[in-house]
């Protein structure tokens, strides 16, 4: 996990980083109770019960710079938030 300078991360807020880099640019404000998670489960076999499935698909989270998160807001890999955006809360 890469944090930029004028960051604020707001309580309950997690990072998992193990598929991949997490990386935050500087300005960024991030909402209570954020997840950030650079892997997921691969859903894309169906031939057994998702139950089952161990293959996880991995990669980076960039978070560019003047970036507003709100609340409750879950980033999953391979995602990029622009800079300027605001992602609503929830």
């Amino acid at each position: 996990v890469s944090i930029g300078n004028y960051v604020f991360i707001n309580f309950g807020s997690t990072f998992m980083s193990q598929g991949g880099p997490i990386l935050i640019g500087n300005y960024v404000r991030i909402g209570p109770r954020c997840t950030f998670i650079s892997f997921n489960h691969d859903m894309s076999i169906t031939d057994k019960p998702m139950y089952l499935e161990e293959k996880v698909i991995t990669g980076e989270i960039i978070i560019e710079n003047d970036v507003w998160i709100g609340a409750n807001v879950t980033v999953l890999p391979n995602v990029r938030i622009g800079k300027g955006a605001i992602i609503a809360a929830g």
